[in-house]
């Protein structure tokens, strides 16, 4: 073998790889361009909101729901954020139940969480 092979076998290697790149670039002239996003059908866009975090459950009656407000607030003001919300969702012995269920529950049950959140106010 002598230099001149090497020289020529190097020469077609480029050309080769030269000779390939502008076949891609030609091909690529050619393809179909893709679709940008407005061009994309609307229901590709869109993707279904889900709020898997929230449990799904009945909702609460508006009276209900007002007993509930009521009960969080002045838990809230008279134990603080952190004890409000440990003993609204604890289990209470005095009480037989959690404060809020019995909140929400009936307005007899309101009122008896609301008199052991008083009683704590005062001791």
């Amino acid at each position: 073998m002598n230099i001149d092979d090497d020289d020529h076998d190097e020469q077609t290697v480029d050309e080769q790889a030269s000779d390939e790149l502008a076949d891609d670039q030609r091909a690529g002239d050619e393809q179909p361009e893709e679709e940008t996003p407005e061009e994309q059908p609307e229901e590709r866009l869109q993707k279904p909101r889900r709020n898997s975090f929230r449990k799904a459950g009945p909702k609460l009656t508006p009276e209900a729901a007002a007993r509930q407000g009521e009960v969080t607030t002045l838990a809230f003001k008279v134990l603080g954020r952190d004890s409000a919300i440990t003993f609204l969702n604890g289990h209470h012995e005095e009480l037989a139940a959690r404060p809020i269920d019995l909140a929400v529950d009936s307005a007899e049950g309101a009122a008896r969480v609301t008199a052991v959140i008083e009683a704590s106010r005062k001791a």
